[in-house]
Formats: structure tokens, sequence, C-alpha cells
């Protein structure tokens, strides 16, 4: 087995099987599904998270940490190894840079700094929830800036490792939860969230994701008055997105017509909705 994202010192990456999903001991190839219907864009997705619930692919081997630097790297590389469509693996941080209290930095797919660096709101003082918040990175990279920052994903992996940076940088105004925005009632988030109201909403490339994805800017819209939105999925899904958006909110700007800060997937784009 070949060793991959072993870029982080003192940790092992998770080890690659073959990419059919062969594990060893096992004599008998499935068929390809991703050859056949993985670039269908409804059918694909769906596809993909049997196959990697039926023949993962990837294994966690954790290592002997030597530093804290190695401690996070192991907590981010078995969030990784559940191959999940963000995780980003050929990365060392995954889908997120994660940047430490001692300055050191750990490369992902993409960096928090450069899409945090487009928003147009002032967020000094101001209370944030972000739907969909992977490992945490775009509240990490404004805690300073935000009283309080609440994440939220359906991932128990990517909290974990959200939990771990916070703790690593005392965050202490960072919150991160498990939860499912498809399968759990939405109106449940309130009680995350003291007081019931946040100041803004991120909804970050999400929305392909989820069936529901309708219901959940409904829901941003009914607990803020402002939304930082990032499509994400196909021409027609992302067109879809976006006229709901504006159906919604007063005010809809176009921040970026493209995701630069990705080099693996540019076709997203990024607004400010407001009412």
């Amino acid at each position: 087995m070949a060793l991959l994202n072993d870029e982080i010192q003192g940790v092992a990456a998770p080890e690659r099987v073959p990419h059919w999903g062969i594990r060893p001991g096992t004599t008998t190839q499935p068929v390809s599904l991703r050859r056949l219907v993985g670039g269908l864009p409804v059918v694909g997705p769906l596809v993909r998270r049997a196959r990697r619930a039926v023949w993962p692919t990837y294994a966690f081997a954790r290592v002997e940490a030597v530093d804290e630097r190695g401690r996070v790297g192991n907590v981010l590389n078995y969030a990784k190894a559940r191959d999940t469509a963000y995780s980003a693996l050929p990365y060392p941080a995954g889908y997120q840079t994660v940047r430490l209290v001692d300055g050191s930095e750990i490369a992902g797919q993409r960096d928090p700094a450069q899409r945090v660096a487009l928003i147009p709101i002032d967020l000094q003082g101001k209370t944030v929830l972000d739907l969909g918040c992977n490992q945490g990175g775009m509240l990490l990279a404004l805690r300073e800036q935000i009283e309080h920052g609440i994440g939220i994903d359906y991932d128990p992996r990517m909290v974990n490792a959200a939990n771990r940076v916070r703790a690593n940088l005392e965050a202490a105004n960072l919150d991160f939860y498990v939860f499912d925005l498809e399968r759990e009632p939405l109106a449940l988030i309130r009680d995350l969230i003291p007081g019931g109201q946040v100041d803004v909403v991120f909804l970050l490339a999400v929305c392909m994701w989820l069936r529901n994805w309708r219901d959940v800017i409904d829901f941003a819209r009914s607990i803020s008055d402002e939304m930082i939105f990032e499509s994400n999925g196909t021409q027609k899904q992302q067109a879809e997105q976006e006229a709901y958006l504006r159906g919604r909110y007063r005010t809809v700007t176009l921040l970026a017509a493209h995701s630069d800060d990705d080099p693996r997937q540019q076709q997203r784009m990024l607004f400010h909705a407001h009412q």
C-alpha cells in the first residue's frame, strides 16, 4: 500500500487500497459504479455514498505523535480517512487549511482566509452560524473578530477535528456540534444558539448535498437577516440555488463568480444576501 498525505511530520497518512475498493484478502472486484454513473449530477453523489459505505477505500493507522502538530494531524487524518467528497485526501489538512497557535500551517484544499477576505460585512462583535462547517475553518479564521461562532456538521469526525483545532487555538468563543441538516429538525438549531438568533449565517458549498436545501435557506433567513452563501453543483443546480436565494432576500450581491481559492473546483459562486 502507498501512503498518501504524509506531509504532516510525525503522522502517518491514511493508507490507500486499490481505487476499486478491494481490501487485502478479497478476491472479487466490485463493478465500477463510479465509471458508469459517477458523473451524473444527481445520481452520482448518491452512488458514491453507497459505494463508500459498502467498500471503504481508505484505512487509518494512528502513529505516536511527537508534538502538538502531530497530534492534531492524527485527528485530521482520521477525518480524511472517511473518504467523503469533501475529505480532500490529497491535502495534508483535508478540505480546509489549518493554522495552529504556534504559527505553523497545515495546508488544505481551500484556505478559509481567502474566502474571509471576500466578506463585505464588519463581523466585529457579531455572532455567526456556519451550516455545514466541515473542519470549522471559516469560524476558526474569524475567532478574533466575532463574539461567538457556532458551527454544525453532520460528520462527527469533522466536528472532532474542528474542536481539536479550537482547543489548540484556545478559541473559547467557538462551539461545534454534530447535526444532520437533512435528518434532524432544523428548529432544534435555535437551541444550540444562545438567544436563538445570530447576526450572520454561512451556507457555503453545501446545497447540492441536501435534498431539503430550500428549507435550510428558509431556516437561515428566519434566524438572521444576513447570509454569506456559496453555490455548488452543476450549472443548473447553482442557477436554481441563486434564484431561490434572490427570491428569499431583498438584496443579493455577487461577491465572486468563481471559487478561485480552490485549485480543484473553481465553478462556485459566492453571494452576500441580506434583508
